[in-house]
């Protein structure tokens, strides 16, 4: 975060991601996000707490510490748009511009990519949360991001 220049900052303001800005991952203890893991049940998006206390996370729980934008817009993933010929032209356009086949990039050449090609416009700010939904939101167990909510961006 340290190294976006001032228009990319204001472009993920702009995009009301600007909650992630401040997110610094070195700062969260080991031991609190293990605790977190393990007391997280995503079934029924909630804590399970001492004396079988449970806390309910919803949306606006979410959206009050994250910052993350909420509104009508039903989130559609990809797969649901398979026979969408502007999605597919969208998916080429997105595949090209990272230089991968199938799929979505790895998360861990993102964030030095993101920063090298030094633009803050559409493609920048859809890059940039898709990479920090990836990293801080919905993890991907193969390595790649996660791109089926890409179009929406």
């Amino acid at each position: 975060m340290e190294r976006l220049d001032y228009e990319q900052w204001s472009s993920i303001m702009e995009s009301g991601f600007g909650g992630f800005l401040p997110v610094r991952t070195s700062c969260i203890l080991k031991q609190l996000a293990r605790w977190l893991l393990d007391h997280f049940d995503p079934w029924d998006n909630s804590l399970k707490l001492a004396n079988h206390k449970v806390l309910e996370i919803i949306e606006e729980d979410v959206h009050a510490n994250l910052g993350l934008p909420m509104g009508p817009q039903e989130v559609v993933k990809a797969k649901q748009l398979d026979d969408d010929i502007q999605y597919i032209q969208f998916l080429q356009y997105w595949r090209a511009c990272w230089n991968v086949k199938s799929g979505g990039p790895p998360i861990g050449t993102m964030d030095e990519t993101i920063l090298e090609c030094g633009e803050h416009g559409a493609d920048f700010k859809r890059d940039f949360v898709v990479y920090a939904i990836s990293t801080c939101v919905m993890g991907n167990a193969n390595g790649t991001c996660h791109f089926e909510f890409s179009h929406l961006c």
